[in-house]
């Protein structure tokens, strides 16, 4: 019994090595760092009304750190401007337009956003 055992170990030993090898190289070039723990779910898409809530929130947010100027200012606004992008390229998501290609975007490209938003009836 023994040798048959050892016979069939030897026998699977490279088809095994090859599956973990392969298994290896896809959990690699996924990047993902658990390939064993579920995908976390996709975030709900909001309503354009939460949307727009937002957009009105950050410019005030805006204003007030122009206002105030902390120590940390430019990060806060970085920060922000993140926030504000993102709101956007929502916004055009749940208007079935074209979001911004990146983030973040520039200045033109951000006004170009906001004036394709407006011409469809956002407001904020």
């Amino acid at each position: 019994m023994q040798p048959l055992l050892f016979i069939l170990l030897i026998s699977m030993a490279p088809a095994a090595t090859l599956w973990l090898l392969i298994r290896a190289v896809k959990w690699f070039t996924s990047g993902d760092p658990l390939p064993w723990r579920p995908a976390k779910p996709s975030p709900a898409a909001r309503s354009i009304e939460l949307l727009t809530q937002d957009l009105a929130r950050l410019e005030r947010e805006f204003a007030r750190i122009h206002r105030d100027q902390p120590p940390a200012m430019a990060r806060r606004l970085m920060a922000l401007t993140l926030a504000y992008d993102d709101t956007l390229a929502a916004c055009c998501a749940a208007l079935d337009l074209a979001p911004p290609d990146h983030t973040p975007m520039d200045d033109i490209e951000r006004l170009q956003t906001e004036a394709v938003l407006a011409q469809h009836g956002l407001r904020w």
